[in-house]
């Protein structure tokens, strides 16, 4: 399989981290949540978004899921840092068809809880972003 990893500011703004794989969505939503069990992270919520707007709109698009994602001790750390863990929390994750595969991509974690302005929650953003991409990489050389 040819797989592309771009770990460099995918976006002009350098908030966004992706990967790509020739794997269709719904295998790498199982490979992307089994390298993420393996770091010690969670998926909370699945997203089906191309279901719920072909339900709710009527609309075909291509296979998109997203995914929220948590690692309870970093969350229980940032949730006793600051009283606004609920904005920066669960990380998100989509995975959206592009051409015969699936691009993986987040909002990086160091930017996102830059937002809040807290400082102290550098050190825990920037392991969450290592560890995610780590993931991320993983499926993507897989």
């Amino acid at each position: 399989m040819l797989h592309s990893v771009n770990l460099m500011d995918t976006a002009e703004n350098g908030y966004e981290v992706s990967v790509t794989t020739n794997r269709p969505v719904a295998e790498a939503v199982s490979a992307i949540a089994e390298a993420l069990r393996s770091r010690g992270y969670g998926v909370l919520g699945t997203i089906d978004v191309r279901k719920t707007l072909k339900g709710k709109a009527g609309r075909d698009v291509n296979d998109f899921t997203i995914l929220d994602v948590c690692n309870p001790l970093h969350a229980l750390n940032v949730i006793e840092r600051t009283d606004k863990a609920g904005l920066v929390l669960p990380c998100k994750l989509s995975l959206r068809e592009e051409g015969s595969g699936t691009r993986i991509s987040m909002l990086r974690p160091g930017k996102i809880f830059g937002l809040i302005g807290d400082p102290a929650l550098s050190d825990i953003a920037g392991l969450v972003e290592r560890e995610i991409t780590g993931a991320m990489q993983s499926v993507a050389g897989e």
